[in-house]
């Protein structure tokens, strides 16, 4: 196979898609699964896009199997029960469920009124110069503002990394 000759036995290999459909990681995961199956001795980890951290079903179960990191500016584990709990109590207050689109713009809208004004009530006057400091618990979308170049321009720095690992579990790393 053309991975034998790309890949490493003797250390971790890191695989990039140069695609982040459906359809090509499901290619790609079924080649690099059957793979591994014949080739055990090499360690793989994908790397993709932040699309694939809304794909569920059987490419979930791929990702996990494949060790796979994801980047993306914002993700909402629907195993977390803290993230459950905003969607019950979402559900009781409006009488409707969040919209199922990714970013869930309600659980946006509530990290960003959170780390603002608790921002403000915390810092007060001094919230623009604390602005890239203040310790936030986000249910989605984490905030770390700060400046770029010479501009005073606030820009959000932060992004995630998910893991899905061998163990089924789902991490981020920020």
């Amino acid at each position: 196979m053309a991975f034998a000759s790309a890949l490493s036995p003797f250390r971790n290999n890191m695989v990039v898609l140069n695609s982040s459909s459906a359809t090509a990681v499901q290619k790609a995961t079924k080649k690099l699964r059957a793979f591994l199956k014949e080739h055990t001795e090499y360690k793989i980890s994908l790397v993709g896009y932040p699309e694939w951290t809304t794909y569920q079903g059987s490419i979930l179960q791929d990702f996990h199997e494949l060790d796979t990191y994801a980047f993306t500016a914002f993700f909402r584990n629907g195993n977390d029960a803290r993230i459950q709990n905003f969607e019950r109590r979402f559900k009781a207050n409006f009488h409707h469920d969040l919209i199922k689109v990714l970013p869930r713009y309600g659980m946006s809208g509530m990290d960003l009124g959170y780390y603002f004004l608790h921002g403000l009530a915390k810092q007060g006057d001094f919230f623009d110069e604390k602005v890239g400091s203040i310790p936030f618990s986000p249910l989605q979308s984490d905030y770390r503002f700060g400046t770029t170049g010479t501009s005073k321009a606030k820009t959000n720095l932060n992004a995630y990394f998910v893991h899905y690992n061998r163990a089924g579990q789902i991490e981020t790393t920020k």
